[in-house]
């Protein structure tokens, strides 16, 4: 299982209208082959910040995701309303 953690640095008094595509792009990509599930955070400590956490069963349907067609439409949308995003990716350590 991979887990995406993206983090995102909207402009200033863009938060609202980012989270309303936001919520878009993540209720589609839960219908996506491979998505176990997906999570949309704000942060608590930065008015600024958004955090998503994504669980793919494998680095193939993360990889299918970002060359998708809900890739492809929200991103731009979003885009508009972000600074720029970190992300990284985790593979999980059967315990």
């Amino acid at each position: 299982m991979i887990i995406h953690e993206i983090n995102c640095h909207i402009k200033p008094g863009e938060m609202d209208a980012y989270l309303e595509v936001a919520k878009q792009f993540v209720a589609a990509m839960r219908g996506e082959e491979g998505c176990i599930s997906s999570q949309l955070c704000r942060s608590n400590s930065d008015e600024n910040k958004a955090v998503y956490f994504v669980q793919w069963r494998d680095m193939d349907c993360a990889k299918a995701h970002s060359q998708g067609e809900n890739f492809k439409k929200y991103i731009p949308l979003m885009g508009a309303h972000f600074i720029g995003c970190d992300e990284d990716m985790y593979e999980v350590i059967d315990c």
